[in-house]
């Protein structure tokens, strides 16, 4: 985009330096500070563009980190006496209960009886 707008700021220039030779200078000068202010807000978009992506992906390491915690399954990492210790032995009556073995898709078992 910069090169095609010192493309149409070089045409204009020889013809403003047709009628007044004098306007030449300024008219070149603005052109140098527009498409500096023009490089200015590139390099402040890119920088924010940057900054965002960072947010998002450090947001994606957290999730991936809490579905697969040291890159493998949960219940490869996760003992099942930290969640009888937190809900109380009725967890696994309550799994076996509301299981079903005949359904392949995930499902969610709310341990106080309420759903988050």
């Amino acid at each position: 985009m910069a090169d095609e707008l010192r493309a149409i700021f070089y045409t204009y220039e020889k013809k403003l330096g047709k009628i007044d030779i004098n306007q030449t200078a300024s008219f070149a000068k603005r052109n140098l500070q527009f498409l500096d202010s023009l490089n200015i807000a590139k390099e402040k978009y890119v920088a924010l563009q940057s900054k965002q992506n960072e947010v998002v992906s450090g947001q994606l390491k957290k999730a991936l980190v809490n579905v697969y915690p040291d890159e493998t399954l949960q219940e490869r990492v996760f003992n099942i006496v930290y969640f009888v210790n937190k809900y109380g032995l009725e967890l696994i009556n309550k799994m076996y209960n509301e299981t079903d073995v005949e359904e392949f898709s995930h499902q969610l078992i709310y341990p106080d009886n309420s759903p988050a």
